[in-house]
């Protein structure tokens, strides 16, 4: 298929049943389609930048923490917002990666993970 400055391309013959197939190609299509024409309304999200800190210090039983930042500040988070390695497993001072978003409390750390990342 094509749209204006774009081809569209929808293959799903790894499925045995053409059925299925059929309705998994134009699915493919109808959100390849979709992004296009957000695309065309300039209308595409923009991503919150990545962020880097450091682990200030962890509640372990109440299941939160707080992430220094390279400026001074520190940023709330649950355990829930942990993607890797677990909360349990994070130890103070260890670096860490995470998207800043205003909550109702204020700025908290979202999708922190720990490991090697350059700031």
């Amino acid at each position: 298929m094509r749209v204006p400055g774009k081809e569209i391309v929808a293959n799903r013959d790894h499925q045995k049943d053409v059925y299925v197939a059929l309705r998994d190609a134009f699915a493919s299509a109808t959100r390849q389609i979709e992004e296009v024409a957000r695309e065309m309304r300039s209308d595409v999200k923009a991503h919150s930048p990545v962020e880097h800190g450091k682990v200030a210090r962890l509640m372990f039983e109440e299941g939160y923490g707080f992430i220094e930042t390279p400026d001074g500040r520190e940023l709330y988070f649950g355990r829930e917002n942990v993607v890797h390695p677990t909360f349990d497993q994070l130890t103070p001072g260890a670096e860490v990666q995470f998207i800043e978003e205003i909550a109702a409390e204020g700025a908290q750390a979202k999708r922190v993970s720990a490991g090697k990342h350059h700031g």
